[in-house]
């Protein structure tokens, strides 16, 4: 299951997160999915849907 989730934004904080699909940084929220017990973010269900539909079947496991 696909949900938003926010991102911390301590003053402390030093993770940079990044969509596992095109690479841009995320800065307030992600859109996380776990697929075959991985966690995976992406920066919305856009890059979600091309991961699953395009990615993956071309480069993913063979």
């Amino acid at each position: 299951m696909a949900q938003w989730e926010p991102i911390s934004d301590a003053l402390y904080a030093t993770e940079i997160h990044h969509c596992d699909l095109c690479g841009k940084m995320l800065v307030k929220r992600l859109w996380r999915v776990e697929s075959e017990g991985k966690s995976l973010k992406f920066c919305d269900a856009r890059c979600e849907r091309t991961w699953f539909d395009y990615w993956l079947p071309r480069y993913g496991k063979p």
